[in-house]
């Protein structure tokens, strides 16, 4: 019997053994689990960073853009005050140009200088279109000099 018992003995530290072993490798199936999932999200992290020092390039060249287009701003409205002066100066001498002139079509012309003499003082009408009709007379007033009827 004393041969048995071993045997039972031996079947039995096998059997433990063998559930030490499985228990074992579940903990090494876990931990390997929690390596690669702590290796995924290293991943993760490392992309974000990346990604956020991008981002922050982009902030950083807004803000800049910002600054830049505050500044431009600020001076359109300089620049704006000082337009409209020049504006009238210019339609001044239109008028002085016209009342100089060969009188050829003089009543057309006077009303063109007048027209932007009341154009000025409308507020619907930007600085940019007082401008540009402003600066559209003066080839207009060019031409009477090269034309037929002059």
């Amino acid at each position: 019997m004393a041969v048995d018992a071993v045997l039972q003995e031996g079947e039995k530290r096998v059997d433990e053994n063998t559930a030490a072993q499985q228990s074992i490798d579940k903990i090494d199936d876990a931990r390997r689990d929690v390596v690669a999932d702590y290796a995924a999200a290293a991943k993760v992290v490392d992309g974000l960073k990346v990604y956020n020092a991008l981002l922050q390039k982009q902030v950083d060249s807004q803000a800049s853009e910002l600054r830049t287009l505050a500044d431009s701003i600020e001076k359109a409205s300089v620049i704006e005050r000082q337009i409209v002066p020049l504006m009238v100066r210019m339609i001044d001498g239109l008028e002085a140009f016209i009342a100089l002139d060969a009188p050829v079509l003089v009543e057309e012309r006077s009303r063109r200088a007048a027209s932007l003499r009341e154009m000025m003082e409308r507020s619907d009408v930007t600085a940019a279109e007082k401008f540009r009709r402003v600066m559209e007379a003066f080839p207009i007033e060019n031409e009477y000099g090269r034309t037929i009827e002059a």
